[in-house]
């Protein structure tokens, strides 16, 4: 009885997940899918301790979709110089169907990481270089589901990582009033002596 139950129980799960999945290739191919747009907007800096502080970086998500995304994570982590100086882990990814998400982004600055990178970017800053190479590690995760007012349907789980180096330029305009700053400090020290 108890085998039997459990065969039952497997071809009810196998038939489920096979309608969601169903449902989700429906949704998919019944909708023209346009670009969401991401765009920054702040951050907001959280309770730091004597080791690191938490970031939480906002970004707003437009979907013009009749279809919204849930279920789906990213993790990751930035090095330079092949030390790790940010991470964020399990961050969500949703986009609403038609409409705008605010989506958080954590991140920790964990200060002793931090000044592993400060010298070769001090450098690359005296060299005049104008972008700063990062390694970015990324990991998408998850079981994606789309939906829209009426249905919703899962497709199948999914685990991607991938590394990548990218040039992050470096702002001129900060980096000259951070030299115009110090000049006016040595200033204001050479009149002392």
């Amino acid at each position: 009885m108890t085998r039997k139950l459990l065969c039952g129980l497997g071809v009810l799960f196998t038939a489920l997940m096979l309608a969601s999945a169903c449902t989700a290739v429906r949704l998919i191919q019944s909708t023209k899918i346009i670009k969401p747009e991401i765009k920054y907007v702040s951050y907001e800096v959280g309770n730091p301790t004597q080791k690191k502080t938490p970031v939480y970086l906002k970004f707003s998500a437009h979907n013009p979709n009749a279809i919204g995304l849930t279920n789906v994570f990213v993790s990751y982590e930035l090095y330079a110089e092949k030390k790790r100086f940010l991470k964020g882990d399990n961050v969500a990814l949703t986009l609403a169907p038609k409409g705008d998400t605010v989506i958080v982004v954590p991140a920790e600055i964990i200060y002793e990481d931090v000044v592993k990178v400060l010298g070769p970017l001090a450098e690359t800053i005296l060299r005049g270089k104008d972008t700063f190479p990062v390694e970015v590690a990324v990991k998408v995760f998850g079981t994606p589901t789309v939906y829209n007012e009426v249905e919703a349907g899962a497709l199948f789980a999914f685990d991607f990582a991938t590394t990548r180096s990218v040039d992050v330029p470096i702002p001129q305009d900060k980096v000259e009033h951070a030299k115009d700053k110090a000049l006016e400090e040595l200033k204001k020290l050479k009149k002392l002596f």
